[in-house]
């Protein structure tokens, strides 16, 4: 009778890759992808996690997205590859930055998983307040609400984040999201936003590619490419 394997040749065995020597049987195999799966899966969420409320203010964590990582809608793919992806929000950011208070302006989520899918979906709501406005002035808060879902490989890495269901100030947005393949339109699309109230606060937008800042002497200009936007600023004081 063969004898049960000892703990120690189970650990050698674990260093190789499995029982069955280097790479292990096709069921070990399907455990350890299984296993790496998972782990990158609980770290993805935990990003999408901490990233979600500090998204208008610092970058966020692209560790957890595949380098060919395409953005789309459920028109089909706007934009493909991660850079081009970090480039949308660095945009976003320095919008909000030049027109928003973003002291008072924030942003909520709530995730989920979706066994069946394969993929997270996040709901989320943003309020930007103008810069000009008291926060007494509720009715000319910006209220962006809509759903991310991102889709997962084999690997637990994000390789497709698709917008969907999007409002501002309750106003459904029909698809296709043209901020998705040229930021600086969303800023642009806010009823009473930009071009509106926040031009109280010395903002304009020409164009959808120009924002200056006559009250806060800041001059941002933009050219955008089809893979990533090209950002200067500078300041009149």
């Amino acid at each position: 009778m063969t004898s049960p394997p000892s703990p120690t040749s189970l650990e050698n065995a674990a260093k190789n890759g499995g029982i069955g020597g280097i790479g292990g049987t096709p069921l070990e195999e399907l455990v350890r992808e299984r296993k790496k799966f998972e782990l990158n899966l609980g770290t993805a969420m935990e990003v999408l996690k901490n990233d979600y409320p500090r998204m208008l203010v610092e970058e966020p964590d692209f560790s957890i997205y595949h380098p060919n990582l395409i953005l789309e809608d459920v028109t089909g793919e706007k934009m493909s590859g991660l850079e081009g992806y970090r480039s949308m929000f660095t945009v976003i950011r320095t919008l909000v930055r030049v027109t928003q208070n973003v002291d008072q302006s924030y942003v909520r989520s709530r995730l989920v998983y979706d066994w069946a899918r394969r993929e997270v979906r996040v709901n989320w709501n943003c309020v930007c307040v103008p810069r000009g406005v008291s926060s007494h002035q509720r009715n000319l808060f910006i209220h962006l609400d809509g759903v991310s879902r991102y889709v997962f490989n084999d690997d637990g890495l994000i390789t497709r984040h698709i917008f969907e269901k999007i409002q501002i100030n309750g106003h459904p947005l029909s698809p296709p999201y043209g901020f998705l393949s040229a930021p600086q339109h969303l800023l642009n699309g806010f009823p009473g936003g930009v071009a509106g109230r926040g031009a109280e606060a010395g903002m304009q937008i020409e164009g959808g590619m120009q924002i200056e800042g006559g009250g806060e002497g800041v001059v941002v200009m933009m050219e955008m490419s089809s893979s990533s936007p090209q950002i200067s600023s500078s300041s009149s004081r």
